[in-house]
């Protein structure tokens, strides 16, 4: 199996989600971090981090990970963009537990939270992302 994952591209692409992943993850953790320290309550930061580093992953995996499956037009961005927020959302949720579970009720670094979730969550985005949000018509 796990060379027909290589042999496949599949690997190569998995390679490009997390460093994709990676550059959302930074984004997420700044706007987390800046918003928490202005006196933003850490979930509320949390939440509007997640959405700058899905939103950045979006059109960076648009335009580079799964650029192979592109089709054009608004409709199909759109589409698209749906999908990956559904996707996404049950990472969401579980990033968020994990962020308030970790920091509240374990009193572990809010930012440290942040990146155990942001790690849980990669791999159900990923197989969402492949096999639905980027699917070819």
């Amino acid at each position: 199996m796990s060379g027909l994952f290589r042999r496949s591209g599949e690997f190569h692409r998995f390679l490009k989600f997390a460093a994709v992943g990676a550059v959302g993850a930074i984004l997420n953790l700044a706007v987390l971090y800046a918003l928490t320290q202005l006196g933003v309550f850490y979930l509320l930061s949390g939440l509007v981090g997640m959405e700058a580093g899905l939103l950045s992953n979006f059109f960076l995996n648009r335009s580079w990970t799964f650029k192979d499956r592109q089709a054009r037009g608004l409709g199909y961005v759109l589409t698209a963009l749906y999908r990956d927020h559904a996707v996404r959302f049950v990472g969401i949720v579980l990033n968020l537990v994990i962020l308030w579970l970790l920091t509240s009720a374990f009193g572990l670094y809010y930012l440290t939270s942040q990146v155990i979730g942001i790690a849980v969550a990669m791999l159900w985005n990923y197989g969402g992302n492949q096999w639905w949000t980027w699917e070819t018509a």
